[in-house]
C-alpha cells in the first residue's frame, strides 16, 4: 500500500492578485509505504509530471429544453497552464519540494453582479501525477471573485492623501514650540487616549498628531 501526500503552499501570500502578477509557491510530496522496512528500498515511483493551470470557473444559468426551464451549468476555461516537473523519481518516505513561479494571465473577464452567473473566480489547478492525479485547487483572492480565496491576508492600511497633509501641518506648527511644557501643563481632563496608536492626545481635536489617525468625537 503506498500513500501519497502532496501539499501546494503559497509564498507570496496578498489580499489580492492582479493580471500579470506572480505566484510563488511550493510543492511537496512525500511517499509512505506501508511494507517491511526492507522491502521498501526495492520500491521507487515516478512522479510523471507536474502541471499548474491557471482556470476561470464560473456557473451559467442555460435554458434546458430536458427539463423546459433554466438550469445552471458550470462552465470552466483553461486560461494558462505549465509543466512544473516530468519523470521524477521519489523514493519511500522521502520528501521532495518542487518551487514554482506562475505568472497569472495578462488579462480575464470578471462575471460578479450578472444574474445568469454564480461562483466566478480564478484559481490555481497543481496536478500531479503518480500513479493516478492528484489535484491542488488554491482559489486566489481576486477582485469582484464570487467565491472566498484558499488564503486570506488582512489588506494593508493607507492613509487617506488629506490625512498625510494634515500631519505635515501639524508637525510644522511644533516647530521651535517647547511641546513638552506643553504637555506637562495640559490639564489631564483635556487629554485623551488614541483610539489607533495609543499616545495622549487632546480632547477636541480630529486628527492624531502623531499617527494621523481620524479620531471618533
Amino acid at each position: 500500500m503506498v500513500n501519497i501526500q502532496i501539499l501546494t503552499s503559497i509564498l507570496n501570500q496578498t489580499h489580492q492578485v492582479n493580471p500579470n502578477d506572480i505566484v510563488k509557491g511550493e510543492i511537496r510530496i512525500e511517499c509512505f509505504f506501508e511494507k517491511p522496512k526492507e522491502e521498501q528500498e526495492q520500491i521507487i515511483k515516478k512522479i510523471k509530471n507536474i502541471e499548474i493551470k491557471c482556470i476561470d470557473t464560473y456557473q451559467e444559468s442555460t435554458y434546458s429544453k430536458l427539463y423546459g426551464k433554466n438550469t445552471w451549468k458550470t462552465r470552466k476555461k483553461i486560461l494558462k497552464k505549465s509543466i512544473l516537473a516530468k519523470d521524477k523519481e521519489i523514493k519511500p518516505n522521502e520528501l521532495k519540494i518542487f518551487p514554482f513561479e506562475f505568472r497569472l494571465p495578462t488579462t480575464w473577464s470578471p462575471k460578479a453582479g450578472q444574474s445568469y452567473y454564480r461562483d466566478w473566480h480564478i484559481a490555481l489547478s497543481i496536478l500531479t501525477k503518480v500513479g493516478k492525479t492528484y489535484e491542488n485547487y488554491i482559489v486566489l483572492p481576486v477582485k469582484d471573485s464570487q467565491r472566498p480565496a484558499s488564503y486570506t491576508i488582512e489588506k494593508p492600511f493607507t492613509a487617506p492623501a488629506q490625512t498625510q497633509v494634515i500631519i505635515q501641518n501639524i508637525q510644522t506648527s511644533l516647530v521651535g514650540k517647547d511641546t513638552q511644557n506643553e504637555t506637562d501643563t495640559q490639564n489631564e481632563t483635556d487629554l485623551k487616549f488614541c483610539s489607533y496608536c495609543g499616545k495622549q492626545i487632546k480632547q477636541d481635536v480630529l486628527y492624531c498628531q502623531y499617527c494621523g489617525a481620524q479620531q471618533q468625537l
